[in-house]
């Protein structure tokens, strides 16, 4: 399994997999887009050249960064992916010399705030109805 900054190549499976599993998903064509965008960061999980996961983060400010997106297949999950995703993205955050990181993460996802939590995150807030509805916990990690 490797993690990859996103190709033109993948935007479409990319955007594919989001829509499977994620209520905010980005088009083709907004993925595209952010390749060549400094202030974007996108990554591709693939095993065996099938795309398994993604995940993407922005640093737009001096001292924050915000993570957009992380989503991992249902075939793949429970093999560490979104735990890879996840480092690739604090790292990045890391060497543009963000102080923190924040994140939504819908509030009955569990699996998904047990890995932000493994990885040093905590709740800071709530976006009621979010998610077509469904509350939103924000979280934020210092680094």
């Amino acid at each position: 399994m490797e993690i990859i900054p996103l190709v033109k190549e993948l935007c479409e499976s990319a955007s594919k997999l989001e829509k499977n599993y994620l209520s905010t998903a980005w088009s083709e064509n907004q993925l595209a887009q952010i390749i060549e965008n400094p202030v974007y960061f996108y990554v591709t999980a693939l095993e065996k050249g099938t795309l398994c996961g993604v995940g993407g983060v922005i640093c737009t400010s001096i001292d924050s960064a915000e993570i957009f997106t992380v989503a991992v297949d249902e075939k793949c999950r429970g093999k560490g992916i979104g735990g890879k995703i996840l480092s690739s993205l604090i790292e990045f955050c890391n060497s543009k010399n963000a102080e923190s990181i924040f994140l939504e993460v819908e509030e009955g996802n569990h699996s998904a705030i047990g890995l932000y939590e493994k990885f040093g995150f905590s709740a800071v807030g709530v976006r009621k109805g979010f998610y077509h509805g469904k509350n939103a916990i924000i979280m934020r990690k210092e680094l």
